[in-house]
């Protein structure tokens, strides 16, 4: 129901109207003009590929006399990347042949494998770093999170990763112990669903 506009009268004032009862007064968000900026956030901390940019050999020459142009060192400039394809870890084990005649030892000798998260398992432990911050962390489904890995080239079956979690689930049991072990020690307790992560104990 409208109100009664003898009761409540109504005021109109057009979009360009000068009326100082409408004229904004706040500051405008954003950085003002002529105000002193943050500059650029550092990133050498991140480890740098270098990559070399030359000009074509046809450019190096002067196009009217075609003597060359003398080199004079390079100008640096950087781009922040990051690289999200999947990759396979070829290891060449190196073997040697018993050149004596102790018959006593191996005939011939081949280096180990480099230790794995889940023995025989083809998956490296880079990716089961990835599974367990999206589900744990990120609280992300299964199906997405594959779903994500498949556009880095990693096409992954859910029976691989829900088979590879059971079988990591017993690592976490000494820190599930002191989790709870740590909050029977506390002399109160967070009853709500006020999500705060947990530090190392």
């Amino acid at each position: 129901m409208l109100p009664n506009t003898q009761k409540f009268p109504i005021r109109i004032v057009p979009p360009d109207s000068k009326n100082s009862d409408h004229e904004t007064t706040s500051k405008p968000r954003g950085q003002q003009p002529g105000s002193t900026g943050h500059g650029r956030k550092d990133y050498s901390h991140l480890p740098g590929r270098v990559e070399f940019c030359d000009l074509p050999a046809d450019s190096k020459v002067c196009p009217l006399c075609g003597l060359p142009y003398h080199s004079i060192g390079s100008e640096t400039s950087e781009t922040v990347e990051i690289e999200v394809r999947a990759y396979r870890r070829i290891y060449q084990r190196q073997r040697y042949r018993r050149t004596c005649g102790c018959n006593t030892l191996p005939a011939t000798l081949t280096a180990l494998v480099p230790p794995k998260l889940i023995p025989k398992g083809i998956l490296g432990i880079s990716i089961w770093v990835e599974i367990l911050l999206s589900k744990f962390t990120h609280m992300q489904p299964t199906h997405r999170l594959l779903a994500d890995l498949k556009t880095r080239g990693l096409d992954l079956r859910p029976g691989t990763v829900t088979g590879g979690l059971q079988t990591l689930a017993p690592l976490f049991k000494p820190l599930y112990e002191a989790i709870i072990e740590k909050h029977l020690s506390e002399d109160r307790w967070q009853a709500d669903e006020t999500r705060r992560p947990l530090q190392c104990l």
